[in-house]
């Protein structure tokens, strides 16, 4: 934790690892990110946050370069010690379906005597299939047409509409089929941009403690 760089409790002063630009073994770090049902189409992006540690006096302080599964994908340049937001395109082929990596490189330009980043958070944007994941799959609807969601390994799999998370309905117009080893189910949404959890009743967790308060 970072909370020394902070003055409101409430901030997110957890960070994920630290860069020195320029170091030959603390300049370059790489991350893992879960990209499961990747579609390999579609607008797609990787935003990182990055706080900058040190505010040296020369020029733009910071300076990183983005790499994904091994292919650059963008560089940013700043100034200071404070978070900044970086978002770039990404070529939808370069996203695996599942586990990727993301390396962050930090350079130390000509002038710059020091430049100590730590690398925060990322945020991937993807589109995906409508494949189950561990037997289950939260997805907002896309329009009001038939959704299929496919990869289940039990035929007994529930839909939730959770519009209203703290009272979801229950779908229970819903078909189930076989595919290959595993099940699908199709529902029709009742609109587009409503989120649905669909779960096998199997992979749903059990409370195995009560106790009396």
């Amino acid at each position: 934790p970072a909370t020394g760089l902070f003055d409101d409790p409430a901030s997110d002063y957890w960070m994920w690892d630290v860069l020195v630009a320029g170091d030959a073994t603390r300049g370059r770090k790489s991350f893992h990110l879960q990209a499961d049902g990747a579609a390999q189409i579609g607008a797609t992006s990787l935003t990182l946050q990055i706080l900058g540690l040190t505010a040296s006096v020369a020029g733009a302080h910071h300076h990183v370069q983005i790499l994904l599964n091994g292919t650059y994908i963008g560089e940013a340049v700043w100034t200071g010690a404070t978070l900044y937001d970086i978002t770039l395109p990404v070529t939808p082929t370069l996203l695996h379906d599942g586990t990727n990596t993301a390396e962050v490189v930090g350079v130390l330009d000509i002038g710059v005597p020091y430049s100590v980043l730590y690398v925060d958070s990322f945020d991937l944007s993807y589109d995906r299939t409508t494949r189950a994941v561990n037997d289950g799959l939260a997805f907002p609807s896309a329009d009001g047409a038939a959704a299929t969601i496919y990869g289940f390994s039990s035929p007994n799999v529930m839909v939730f509409d959770i519009g209203n998370p703290l009272h979801p309905s229950q779908i229970v117009s819903i078909t189930v089929g076989a595919t290959d080893s595993a099940y699908a189910i199709t529902f029709k949404p009742s609109a587009a941009g409503t989120p649905y959890l669909v779960v096998a009743t199997t992979a749903v967790p059990r409370i195995t403690t009560l106790v009396a308060d």
